[in-house]
């Protein structure tokens, strides 16, 4: 009886030791991949901002649509919302 005792105590701390190491891990893991995350989302961003800089097509159709300026076209103003939409998301992808 003593031994089946001793046996489970050690059994249980195994496993609150196995328990307490795959948190640090997964603690450990989950700051790399907001790391990452973050360093990607920077880095999207700033090909989209020199993407957009030049003034082109793309980026007179955005801001026209941003702006809600129809001065330019003889559409509505969610045709030209939607052509740039299509257009940014072409971009994107």
């Amino acid at each position: 009886m003593n031994k089946r005792k001793l046996y489970i105590l050690v059994f249980s701390i195994s496993v609150i030791g196995l328990a307490v190491v795959q948190y640090q891990y997964l603690k450990i893991g989950l700051n790399l991949a907001k790391v990452q995350f973050n360093q990607k989302v920077s880095n999207a961003g700033e090909d989209i901002r020199t993407a957009l800089y030049k003034e082109n097509q793309l980026t007179f159709l955005v801001g026209k649509a941003l702006t809600r300026d129809d001065s330019y076209f003889r559409l509505s103003i969610d045709s030209v919302q939607d052509a740039s939409r299509f257009f940014l998301n072409d971009l994107l992808t």
